[in-house]
Parts: C-alpha cells; sequence; structure tokens
C-alpha cells in the first residue's frame, strides 16, 4: 500500500469514527452550483510564535505573503474536528507536492493558550506528518481571538469552535471555506484552483 493509498484509507476511517460517534456535519458546505462557499475575511497582521521554528512571525507578511493559504483554527486536545481535518491537510499536502512552499502554505492556528505548549503541537504536527510549508501558529488569547474574528470563525468556547478550512490569498475580498470534514482531495482540488 503506497502513500496516497493510506491516507484514503484514514479519510475513511475518520469519516467512520465520525459517523460512530454521533457528529452530523457535512463534508464540505457548498452553494448551488457545487463551488465551495466563499466569505469575506478581514486579515489581522497578527504577531505569532511560529512553533517549530520557535520564532515570532507576523501572519500576513511572513506566513502568508503571495501565497495560497490553507488556515484552520485547532487545538491539540481536540478529539473529533481537529485530528479530522488535519489528516485531509496532511492528505492535500502529500497531492500538491511541490505547490507546497513556494506557492501554498497550510497555517494551523491554535486556540488554546495554555493546554497547547510547544511540546504538545510539535507533537500533534508530528502525528500528522506536516511538512515543512504547514506552519503551526500561537498567539495571545486576545490576539488569536482576532485573527478568529476575521475569519468570521469566533466561538468563546473553545470546544464548539466553528469547523472550518479556510483557503485564499492576501488581497482576496472573500476567501473558500470547506466546512466540516473535507477530502484532502477536496482540500488539494481549492488549493489548486486559487493557484491558477
Amino acid at each position: 500500500m503506497n502513500e496516497l493509498d493510506d491516507f484514503r484509507r484514514r479519510d475513511v476511517i475518520a469519516s467512520a469514527i465520525a459517523a460512530a460517534c454521533g457528529l452530523v456535519l457535512p463534508r464540505v458546505a457548498e452553494p448551488k452550483g457545487g463551488q465551495p462557499l466563499r466569505a469575506p475575511v478581514e486579515l489581522v497582521d497578527a504577531t505569532l510564535l511560529d512553533v517549530r521554528a520557535r520564532r515570532q512571525v507576523r501572519l500576513v507578511r511572513d506566513v502568508m505573503g503571495e501565497r495560497v493559504v490553507a488556515l484552520t483554527f485547532f487545538f491539540t486536545g481536540c478529539s473529533t474536528v481537529c485530528p479530522m481535518q488535519s489528516m485531509s491537510l496532511s492528505h492535500a499536502q502529500e497531492l500538491l507536492g511541490d505547490l507546497m512552499g513556494e506557492k501554498v502554505v497550510f497555517a494551523s492556528v491554535s486556540i488554546d493558550w495554555l493546554g497547547d505548549t510547544a511540546q504538545a503541537i510539535e507533537e500533534f504536527a508530528r502525528s500528522h506528518q506536516a511538512g515543512q510549508h504547514w506552519r503551526f501558529l500561537k498567539g495571545s488569547l486576545e490576539i488569536v481571538d482576532k485573527v478568529r474574528r476575521g475569519f468570521d470563525s469566533y466561538d468563546p468556547r473553545r470546544d464548539d469552535h466553528p469547523p472550518v478550512i479556510a483557503v485564499g490569498k492576501v488581497g482576496a475580498p472573500a476567501w473558500s471555506r470547506l466546512y466540516g470534514f473535507p477530502t484532502g482531495q477536496q482540500v488539494a482540488a481549492e488549493v489548486r484552483a486559487w493557484s491558477g
């Protein structure tokens, strides 16, 4: 079994676990016409800690730049949505191959300032085979809340944060939103659509 088959199997297993747990979230929210939902964003060029690089970065200037971005909010103690969305991102980075880096970057922003230690985040990244162009970011509660509000992804209850992967580019007034449990293929397809 090759790596792509392994990722496909993990997508199927993740969907089965979600169903067994009674989670009834859409795989991807789509308006009529089959295109992912587009919604306005208000980017905040927040200063955050790039956990694996162990340095402060600016979200818009340093992380996003002119690349296509797939961004999600997560916390390492999550047992359902966050690990399943991260498995999709893991599969997508494999499918995107050489686009990762110069043209595409993934950003996962922690929403648990206290629980998500650097060690916990690094282990989470390792467990999802995150490559070097998948950035894991952490900031103060106040700063991260501002970033989340810009993506209309804020909920004060950590466990109830909206399950969404946002895909877009700096300067675009609206970004794509993939809600629930998109597959790695769906994430990669949306990133490619933005790369064209």
